[in-house]
């Protein structure tokens, strides 16, 4: 198509496109560990045991014990919404992980926002392999900053918490959350 250039173009790897009108390949059958969900027949999500992903050694970002039962509530409030990114090393979602990992300790369990129960001990991951080592080790700081850099529009904001006093846990988080504007909550 002109206007769009592939990635085999552009000295990247090529990719393979399916036509729309071309039959959805099956999606492979589970494997030990590893159990492969297709979301659109297109982005391979692997469930896979939380205590056997290796946290990324050099991860800058630190989480204290507070902020691993703020995802932990979270969690268990809305579903498993994001999955971890991972090679050898957690590339991103070292929170999620130890969360994952507590809410298990606890005999709990974990689901997906439509209420799917994950297996016991599992976690969605998508593999990165691809990138290269130096993609790897930016994501892990960029994955961390980015949203850093967002600002609120207080008013919506104000607006949206003023509707949403009946989840009273999420609130108390968010009232002593440092990154909403003062005056919000």
């Amino acid at each position: 198509m002109p206007g769009i250039e592939s990635a085999a173009s552009a000295g990247g790897k090529p990719t393979r496109v399916r036509r729309r009108d071309a039959p959805a390949a099956k999606p492979p059958q589970p494997s030990a560990g590893v159990f492969p969900v297709y979301k659109n027949g297109i982005i391979p999500v692997d469930l896979r045991r939380a205590d056997e992903l290796v946290p990324y050694p050099r991860n800058a970002r630190k989480h204290t014990d507070a902020h691993i039962a703020e995802v932990m509530g979270s969690i268990l409030e809305f579903g498993w919404t994001a999955p971890i990114l991972a090679d050898d090393f957690i590339r991103a979602g070292h929170a999620r992980t130890k969360a994952a990992l507590r809410i298990y300790e606890q005999g709990r369990t974990i689901r997906l926002p439509n209420g799917t129960e994950l297996p016991p001990g599992m976690v969605p991951v998508i593999d990165c392999t691809g990138w290269t080592d130096a993609q790897k080790r930016a994501y892990v700081l960029a994955d961390n900053k980015l949203t850093e850099n967002a600002d609120w529009d207080e008013d919506l904001l104000r607006l949206e918490l003023g509707e949403l006093k009946g989840l009273h846990a999420m609130m108390a988080y968010l009232r002593s959350a440092p990154s909403l504007p003062r005056g919000c909550v």
